[in-house]
């Protein structure tokens, strides 16, 4: 079996996330696909909102179904939670399946600095999605070895594109792994400035009665209007959550 993991905050998840594994699932015929929400990320401290809130939101923007699964291994609160440490349990449940850790260029940039980084590739092949802004040229100099021992690329060293992928279908992931880099870049969405402009509606709008309130508004906030699902935003609303960042 493969098995897609996105680790994260998700605080809001929003479209961006969906959209990422929806592509990576599909062009690499994963079997299913576990979303990991971190309920203490060891490299921020703007994660305030319960760990139950975000798995909600999560399940509303349709992680826990159509082969997604919201996976809770990150939920104790009381200790931050590292990927090398995750996906080092995550081989354990899954010795015989072929992991495949998600990622952006820009955490491939600086892999170097997580927590064991470039140890992940002992449990998990990694997949790293492009981002705007980010190269090859932007990599670390003690990144650069890591990508030539396990690194699978296109064409002049670029990211692979669909045609190129398609290719690695049959490949065997599961006793060898690989640092797939991929062509196909996503929206850098800001999940701040989504927090900000909820925070900007509460202090803008204080005695809105209804949660259609927003949507009358709702061209003032362009973060929340393209990237979040409207069911997300409903809940955000009923909890008042983001109201005080």
């Amino acid at each position: 079996m493969r098995i897609g993991i996105l680790g994260g905050s998700f605080n809001p998840v929003h479209k961006d996330h969906y959209l990422l594994a929806s592509y990576i699932k599909e062009i690499l015929s994963l079997d299913k696909f576990l979303i990991i929400p971190n309920a203490m990320p060891p490299h921020k401290n703007t994660c305030h909102i319960s760990f139950d809130d975000r798995v909600k939101m999560l399940s509303l923007a349709s992680f826990d179904r159509n082969g997604f699964e919201i996976c809770d291994i990150e939920k104790d609160p009381l200790s931050p939670h590292y990927s090398y440490d995750t996906l080092e349990k995550l081989q354990k449940l899954y010795p015989h399946d072929a992991l495949f850790f998600c990622m952006g260029m820009d955490s491939l940039a600086y892999l170097d600095k997580w927590h064991k980084g470039l140890e992940l590739i002992k449990f998990s092949n990694l997949v790293v999605t492009g981002r705007d802004g980010y190269s090859f040229d932007d990599i670390n100099q003690d990144v650069i070895p890591f990508i030539k021992d396990y690194g699978l690329t296109g064409t002049k060293g670029l990211g692979l594109d669909d045609n190129e992928l398609i290719s690695l279908q049959n490949k065997d992931f599961v006793n060898k792994h690989y640092c797939i880099i991929l062509k196909r870049c996503f929206h850098n969405v800001s999940s701040s400035k989504i927090r900000k402009e909820f925070q900007d509606f509460y202090q803008k709008y204080q005695n809105f009665a209804k949660k259609t309130d927003f949507f009358e508004h709702i061209d003032e906030y362009p973060c929340c209007k393209h990237y979040l699902d409207q069911a997300v935003i409903e809940y955000i609303l009923e909890k008042r959550i983001y109201k005080q960042l």
